[in-house]
C-alpha cells in the first residue's frame, strides 16, 4: 500500500441528467415525467454521496462535477453536455451512450473540473498531482473500536 499512498487517485462523481427546467418540447425527454427526472437527479445525488464517502474512506481525492454540468443537461438551452436517448448509438446496444456525457461533457464538465482540482491542490505528489488524503475511518468500524 505504500506505493499507492505516494500516487494520486482522483474519483469524479456523476452529473445530473437534466436541469430543473429542461426544454418542454425536447423529444429526448418526452417519455419521462417531471417526477422521473427529479428521481434520476436525486438518485445521482445519492450515488455521489456514496462515492464521496468511499473516496474519503479509501484515502483518495474526490471531485464534484455537478456544478460544471449545471445548465448543460439533456435538453438544456445552454448547450447540452449530456446525451439524451439515442437509438442510433454505435457500438452494440441500440441505446449505447444514452444519458451519458457527450464529448463536450467530457471536455468541459469532467476534464475542466479535474484540472481545476489538480491546479488548486496544495498538498502535491513529487509529480505535481494532488496527494491522496489520509483515509477516514469507516463509521461502523470506528464505532466498533470505540466500544
Amino acid at each position: 500500500m505504500g506505493s499507492a499512498r505516494q500516487g494520486s487517485i482522483i474519483v469524479a462523481d456523476y452529473p445530473h441528467l437534466v436541469s430543473d427546467s429542461p426544454d418542454p418540447n425536447c423529444l429526448e425527454l418526452a417519455f419521462l415525467t417531471a417526477t422521473d427526472m427529479q428521481y434520476f437527479n436525486a438518485a445521482a445525488d445519492q450515488l455521489d454521496g456514496v462515492l464521496q464517502l468511499a473516496a474519503s474512506q479509501a484515502g483518495v481525492n474526490f471531485v464534484d462535477v455537478r456544478p460544471n454540468f449545471s445548465g448543460h443537461g439533456v435538453c438544456d438551452s445552454d448547450g447540452r453536455w449530456m446525451n439524451g436517448i439515442d437509438l442510433r448509438s454505435p457500438g452494440g446496444s441500440a441505446i449505447d451512450g444514452s444519458f451519458h456525457p457527450n464529448g463536450r461533457g467530457q471536455a468541459n464538465g469532467y476534464a475542466r473540473a479535474i484540472q481545476a482540482y489538480i491546479d488548486s491542490a496544495t498538498n502535491r505528489t513529487s509529480k505535481g498531482y494532488p496527494a491522496n488524503p489520509t483515509p477516514t475511518p469507516d463509521p461502523a468500524t470506528a464505532l466498533a473500536v470505540a466500544d
